[in-house]
């Protein structure tokens, strides 16, 4: 999940790989059966206790973003924001 959150992957990739390191134990593990019903990155990683590191990439790549660059995946990148931002954490015209 770190790598994950470092190097900004895709949703259905993610949600794929853990699925299928779980196996048939992911309908026993309370956190394989959360990862079924995730519907972003970072409720992945916070099942997987990753969310303090998801965000912190987030909010890299988005000062990074900020400059001129752009990232690979941007739908995640958005909803996000989003959620960082119905946190207070300082979304986009929260300066």
């Amino acid at each position: 999940m770190e790598r994950v959150c470092e190097f900004d992957e895709n949703y259905t990739a993610t949600k794929y790989v853990v699925q299928r390191i779980l196996g048939s134990q992911q309908e026993f593990d309370a956190r394989g059966r959360a990862t079924v019903e995730a519907a972003c990155i970072r409720e992945i990683c916070r099942i997987w206790g990753r969310e303090q590191k998801f965000l912190e990439e987030f909010r890299r790549r988005r000062s990074y973003t900020e400059n001129g660059a752009s990232t690979a995946n941007d739908d995640d990148a958005a909803a996000a924001e989003n959620m960082v931002e119905d946190e207070g954490g300082g979304g986009k015209g929260s300066d």
